[in-house]
């Protein structure tokens, strides 16, 4: 579930064009990277051991994630279906970057 919350924010293909420098902020990511492994390394546990001999506590979270799954996965294939490419202006300039990816240098 993880993994389709974040293909949800990308949008260009990675490592297909020139790193852009300064771009992140270190600081944050820090925050973001501790609160995500706060999110999803603590509270998963929590959980199994909260419903672990309750019948309809396990099948309402089971329920709850097979809803969040199926609604990321729509907005993903709609996203997809929206989805174009675009060529960043700063390199539609540059033929070296072109004729390099295309193996002509």
């Amino acid at each position: 579930m993880l993994v389709e919350i974040l293909a949800l924010t990308v949008n260009f293909i990675p490592f297909t064009r020139a790193h852009q420098a300064s771009r992140g902020n270190l600081g944050i990511r820090i925050g973001v990277y501790g609160f995500g492994m706060y999110l999803f390394a603590y509270w998963p546990v929590q959980l199994e051991m909260w419903t672990q001999f309750r019948m309809i506590p396990l099948l309402a979270v089971c329920a709850g994630l097979c809803a969040t799954i199926a609604m990321l996965e729509i907005m993903g294939r709609k996203r997809a279906a929206e989805w174009t490419l675009h060529w960043d202006d700063a390199f539609a300039d540059d033929d070296s970057i072109a004729a390099g990816l295309l193996g002509r240098m």
